[in-house]
């Protein structure tokens, strides 16, 4: 039973990682368009923007900060 609702109904989606995963990918969107770190952090679900900035460079290796400086036109 446990294995039918670990992958059910999301597949591969289901895994913890990829679920945590999701805002910060959302986050790169919102940094590329200019918003401010905090602003994304918010909209990525953390009321702290400590806790999303350490989560951010641990899925992609540099801060939400470099990301936005080096993505914007």
């Amino acid at each position: 039973m446990k294995r039918a609702i670990d992958v059910a109904p999301f597949g591969e989606f289901s895994d913890p990682r990829v679920l945590a995963e999701l805002p910060l990918h959302h986050g790169l969107t919102l940094l590329a368009g200019g918003e401010p770190v905090t602003v994304v952090a918010l909209a990525c679900g953390s009321s702290n923007p400590s806790a999303f900035t350490a989560a951010f460079r641990d899925a992609f290796g540099v801060t939400p900060a470099r990301y936005a400086r080096e993505t914007r036109p």
